[in-house]
C-alpha cells in the first residue's frame, strides 16, 4: 500500500507520542488538561457501532452492510486523487437508504483550496447526511502542513455546503504533537465546536484521552475487529466506530426517519408542533394572543425563564434578549428594546427589528423607528419578510453558517403569535439562520426575527417545564422573558373599582365618539391593570388664549374583567369624573400606591375640545 493510497488509521494504529516535543510541552504549559471521554462505566455510549470503508474493502455487497448498520463514514480520496471505490460507495449506501458520512485523507503535498475542491466536484448536490471529515494523522512534509491549513480545507467545505457538519479525524498523541494552544488559537477556537472524531484502540473506553480544544467527543474509533465477512466486504477487518450516544441520540443529531411535525392542543389557542430538522429538535408554537395578555420581564442580574413564569403566573415562556454590560461590575441591560406593560424603554437600539404586543394582544413586528411600545423586545436581524426567507445565501460572515441552538419569534398573516425553538445538544449542532428562517416560513410566519440563541434559547411551559434541550444541558439565566398568561387570565389585575350607583358604563376605547356600553349595577367589581389619570390643573390654549383648566384630576380605570368574566378589547370605567365619584378602588397590590398619578400629553383646540396623550377627553 503506497501513501497516496493511505486509509483511516493506518499511521494511528501504532503512533507514539513525543513528550519532549516542542507542541507537547506548550499544551502541557498553556493548554487544558487532559479530559477523560467516558467513565469507567462507559456502556451507554457503546450502543451504537459504525464502519467505515475505502478501496481496502474492495467491492461491497452493500445489502449485507445494510443488513448490519443504518450508517457509515466513506473514504473520498487523498491529495487530488478520488478513491477508486468512492463512487461505487457513494451511490449504493444512499440507494439502500443509508446515512453516510464521508472523509478525506488530508496530504500537506497538495494546497487545502485545491483538495477541498476537488471534494467538492465530487459529491456535487448529493451531501452526507452525517460529518464531512478531514482525516489528519500524517505529515508528509508538504508545503501545505500544519493545522491552519487542514481548518483551511474544513472552511473551504463550510462555505461551499454550509448547511453541512464538518469535524477533524485524528488520534490524540498525534494531534498535541502536531499543534499547540498558543501558536493555533484561532484554530482551536474554530474546532471546539466542531465534531471530533478520535482514534483511540483498546477495548476499553475509560483510557480514552480528548484533546483541548474539546471537551466531548461524536465518534470513537476503537479498533478494526475481524468482522468484515459481516458487513459484505473483501478485507478481513474493518475499521469500526463508536457513536457517542444512544440510538435515539443518533436519531436526534441526524434526524432519524424523517417524520411529520406532531401537532398538539395544548391550551385553546396554542397550537404546539415538536419536528426534527437538520438532525435536531425543533418547537413551534402559534399562538392565538386574542383574549390573552402577554408580559415581558427583565432582570439586571439574570433569571431562568420558567423562574419568570412562576413569579408571574405565566403560562408559557420564551427567552427574549441578548444583553450588554451596563457599566464595570454594574447591572446587565438588554440588547435593543424592552418594554414591560407600557413602561420605560430600558436599552433602546435603533436598526434592530421589535416584537411588540399590545394591551389587546395585536402582535406585531416593527422595524426602524418605533414607538408606542406596550410588552417589546427586540432580535437581532429580520429573517422573514412578505413570508420569504432573506436570509443572505452567500454572505461570508461565519454567524449565516454557523450550526447553532436557535430561537425566535414572529406573527402569522392572521396576527397569530409564532415562536421557534431549537435543541442544540451536541457541539457544531443545530440549525443555521437560514433554516430557522426556514420553519418560520412552512409554519406561516410572514414576518420574522432571530433573537439571542445558543445555551439561552429556551421554551417553556409551566405544566411540562421546558420543552427543549437547552444547548448547556441546563437552563441558562437570561435578562429577560417573552410571557404569555392563560386565555382569560386575569392574575396580573393591579386594581379593582367596585360601583357605586347603578347604571355604571364602561367606555371603550376612552374616546368619547364611541357610544357607552352596557349598563352595571351597584356593587359590580371591574378588575384592570391601569389607571389613567388626569391632571388637576393643566393650562391650555382655548380659542387662542391661555387658560387654567381645572379637570378635577379625573381618574379612569382600564378593565381586563369584570366579576371575574374577561372581555375582549379595550374598555375603561370612571372611578371619579368630572369630579363624580363614580367607583371606589382597591389596590390589589397594596405596595403600589393606586393614584400614582401619570405624567399626560394635553393638547387643547380652538374648540375647546381636549386630547389627553392621543385620546379626546370627555
Amino acid at each position: 500500500m503506497s501513501e497516496e493510497h493511505a486509509v483511516m488509521g493506518q499511521y494511528l494504529r501504532d503512533y507514539k507520542p513525543r513528550a519532549s516535543s516542542f507542541n507537547w510541552v506548550v499544551n502541557d504549559l498553556f493548554g487544558a488538561p487532559p479530559v477523560r471521554a467516558f467513565g469507567p462505566s462507559a456502556v451507554i455510549v457503546q450502543q451504537k457501532r459504525i464502519p467505515d470503508v475505502s478501496f481496502y474493502q474492495g467491492d461491497i455487497d452493500w445489502a449485507k452492510t445494510r443488513s448490519q448498520t443504518d450508517a457509515v463514514i466513506i473514504r473520498a480520496g487523498q491529495n487530488t486523487w478520488e478513491d477508486t471505490q468512492f463512487g461505487r460507495n457513494w451511490t449504493e449506501a444512499k440507494r439502500l437508504g443509508m446515512k453516510r458520512g464521508l472523509y478525506w485523507f488530508y496530504d500537506d503535498r497538495v494546497s487545502p483550496g485545491a483538495q477541498a475542491s476537488l471534494l467538492m466536484s465530487m459529491i456535487a448536490a448529493d451531501l452526507p447526511e452525517l460529518e464531512i471529515y478531514a482525516d489528519w494523522e500524517k505529515s508528509y512534509g508538504g508545503s501545505f502542513g500544519g493545522l491552519g491549513n487542514v481548518v483551511a480545507f474544513m472552511q473551504a467545505m463550510e462555505q461551499r455546503f454550509p448547511s453541512v457538519r464538518t469535524g477533524l479525524y485524528t488520534g490524540y498523541y498525534f494531534f498535541r504533537d502536531h499543534s499547540n494552544v498558543v501558536t493555533n488559537a484561532a484554530q482551536y477556537t474554530y474546532l471546539k465546536n466542531r465534531s471530533l472524531w478520535e482514534a483511540w484502540y483498546t477495548s476499553n473506553a475509560s483510557y480514552v484521552l480528548i484533546p483541548a480544544p474539546w471537551t466531548s467527543l461524536v465518534y470513537w474509533q476503537f479498533g478494526t475487529p475481524a468482522i468484515g465477512a459481516e458487513y459484505g466486504v473483501k478485507s478481513s477487518e474493518i475499521d469500526m466506530s463508536y457513536f457517542n450516544g444512544t440510538q435515539a441520540d443518533f436519531d436526534l443529531r441526524y434526524g432519524g426517519v424523517i417524520a411529520p411535525a406532531v401537532h398538539t392542543q395544548p391550551y385553546s389557542g396554542v397550537d404546539r408542533y415538536v419536528l426534527t430538522r437538520n438532525g435536531v429538535k425543533v418547537v413551534v408554537e402559534v399562538t392565538d394572543m386574542h383574549g390573552r395578555r402577554a408580559r415581558v420581564v427583565y432582570h439586571p442580574w439574570l433569571k431562568r425563564v420558567s423562574q419568570f413564569a412562576t413569579e408571574n403566573a405565566a403560562q408559557l415562556g420564551w427567552n427574549a434578549n441578548a444583553w450588554d454590560v451596563h457599566q464595570a461590575n454594574g447591572p446587565w441591560v438588554p440588547q435593543g428594546v424592552c418594554v414591560s406593560d407600557g413602561g420605560t424603554v430600558v436599552n433602546d437600539r435603533s436598526g434592530v427589528p421589535v416584537l411588540n404586543i399590545d394591551r389587546d394582544g395585536k402582535v406585531s413586528i416593527l422595524e426602524g423607528a418605533v414607538s408606542g411600545l406596550y410588552n417589546a423586545i427586540s432580535g437581532f436581524r429580520m429573517i422573514v419578510r412578505d413570508a420569504r426567507n432573506v436570509v443572505p445565501t452567500n454572505d461570508p460572515d461565519l454567524k449565516y453558517k454557523e450550526l447553532h441552538a436557535r430561537s425566535g419569534k414572529g406573527v402569522t398573516a392572521d396576527g397569530k403569535l409564532i415562536t421557534v425553538t431549537t435543541d442544540g445538544v451536541y457541539p457544531g449542532s443545530g440549525l443555521t439562520i437560514r433554516h430557522l428562517a426556514d420553519v418560520f416560513v412552512e409554519f406561516g410566519a410572514v414576518r420574522a426575527f432571530d433573537n439571542d440563541s445558543g445555551g439561552s434559547s429556551t421554551d417553556y411551559d409551566s405544566t411540562i417545564g421546558v420543552l427543549n434541550a437547552p444547548a448547556d444541558g441546563h437552563e441558562r439565566a437570561v435578562i429577560c422573558g417573552l410571557l404569555v398568561y392563560a386565555e382569560g387570565d386575569v392574575t396580573m389585575a393591579r386594581y379593582e373599582g367596585t360601583a357605586i350607583a347603578d347604571g355604571t358604563r364602561l367606555r371603550p376605547e376612552h374616546n368619547t365618539n364611541n357610544q357607552y356600553i352596557n349598563q352595571y349595577p351597584r356593587g359590580t367589581r371591574f378588575h384592570g391593570d391601569e389607571l389613567w389619570v388626569a391632571l388637576a390643573d393643566v393650562f391650555g390654549l382655548v380659542n387662542g388664549v391661555q387658560t387654567l383648566l381645572n379637570l378635577k384630576g379625573d381618574t379612569w380605570l382600564k378593565v381586563t374583567d369584570i366579576g371575574g368574566v374577561p372581555i375582549n378589547g379595550a374598555a375603561w370605567v370612571a372611578i371619579t369624573h368630572k369630579g363624580l365619584p363614580i367607583c371606589t378602588l382597591v389596590d390589589l397590590q397594596p405596595t403600589t400606591p393606586p393614584a400614582a398619578t401619570k405624567v399626560h400629553q394635553v393638547d387643547v383646540y380652538a374648540d375647546g375640545s381636549l386630547v389627553i396623550d392621543g385620546k379626546p377627553y370627555a
